[in-house]
């Protein structure tokens, strides 16, 4: 990103960071908390990179030196914090924040430290962050980058100013797929749907195999749920239980996106207004074999089952309920 205008939506978090810039009263620590692929990362890069423009302006100029050696990835007062293991541990933050913490800034007039997955951070981690966070230097500040907030100590948090970054919408989504990924109208659509509101989400699905993959699992795993017998239902659950989370979140997305389409053309009789309309038949097949009520049942199913998952329940449990939760409300 060369500056904050290229960045899709969140106008007003991105107003409220330059009028910080503007009026000398940026603070010491933000969170910027959000799903993954929304913006967090190119707004905060997009600020850290205009704190120290020699411009001074809201705006980086992206010609001066800092701005330069920002985008080249060379600049000496910028920090982006790096793991190489599941969690950020307490060496992670010792030796890439409290290690440079304690010397000014070179040729410009902020130390910036970003700190991506910052809700990964262990206990001991957070801890030695927090140290800092008492007494920060007047010349550091702290980009914490989080999909949940809340797994920091509120003592942290306290020491933060919080920005929540939400889902892009819709009309967004599309715009950028067919303004930057050159996307017909219709395939726009149909992949801002999916997307959920996420860039990030749109761009490592588009042109990917992976998506259509996906997808075309997702609707046999339903299909067969409605029809087979208990044994093979349980098979399948057990099969799910393997998945990488990126496809079980999507075949779990797309069961959403099944569900809501069964739901609308059950509702209305007019495909039209079914999400998928390349899958229509599919649609129309899934929407005959189950009653609305038991639509409704299944789409409640799916949100508990995705609520448990991102808290670190059972998938082989929670799949087996989900996928007999379909095939109990189906003809």
């Amino acid at each position: 990103m060369n500056a904050f205008t290229d960045i899709v939506g969140h106008k007003n978090i991105i107003n409220a960071l330059k009028h910080a810039v503007k009026n000398g009263s940026t603070a010491h620590a933000y969170i910027f908390d959000g799903p993954v692929g929304v913006g967090k990362k190119s707004v905060a890069a997009t600020f850290a990179k205009v704190l120290n423009c020699e411009r001074g302006e809201s705006e980086p100029c992206n010609r001066c030196k800092s701005c330069l050696t920002f985008d080249a990835g060379t600049n000496v007062n910028y920090y982006g914090i790096t793991h190489e293991k599941k969690n950020i541990t307490v060496g992670d933050i010792r030796t890439q924040i409290n290690a440079n913490v304690s010397y000014p800034p070179q040729n410009g007039k902020y130390k910036v430290f970003t700190v991506p997955d910052a809700d990964l951070m262990n206990i001991e981690a957070q801890n030695a962050l927090l140290k800092t966070l008492e007494e920060p230097p007047e010349y550091v500040v702290f980009l914490l980058i989080c999909t949940n907030y809340k797994r920091l100590l509120h003592t942290i948090i306290s020491r933060c100013m919080i920005y929540k970054f939400m889902p892009l919408a819709s009309s967004d989504v599309i715009n950028y797929a067919v303004e930057n990924l050159k996307l017909g109208s219709e395939s726009a659509s149909l992949y801002a749907r999916y997307a959920s509101g996420s860039i990030g989400k749109l761009k490592s699905m588009t042109g990917s195999e992976e998506f259509s993959e996906i997808r075309s699992r997702a609707f046999n795993l339903f299909s067969n749920s409605e029809t087979s017998d208990i044994v093979t239902v349980y098979s399948m659950a057990e099969d799910m239980k393997k998945y990488e989370s990126n496809i079980l979140n999507g075949v779990l997305d797309t069961f959403f996106s099944i569900v809501r389409d069964a739901i609308v053309y059950k509702q209305t009789g007019n495909i039209k207004y079914v999400m998928q309309s390349d899958m229509a038949n599919e649609i129309k097949e899934i929407s005959f074999r189950h009653e609305l009520e038991g639509l409704f049942v299944i789409f409640d199913e799916l949100y508990k089952v995705k609520k448990r998952l991102s808290a670190n329940g059972d998938v082989a449990l929670l799949t087996e309920s989900l996928l007999m939760t379909i095939k109990e409300n189906s003809k």
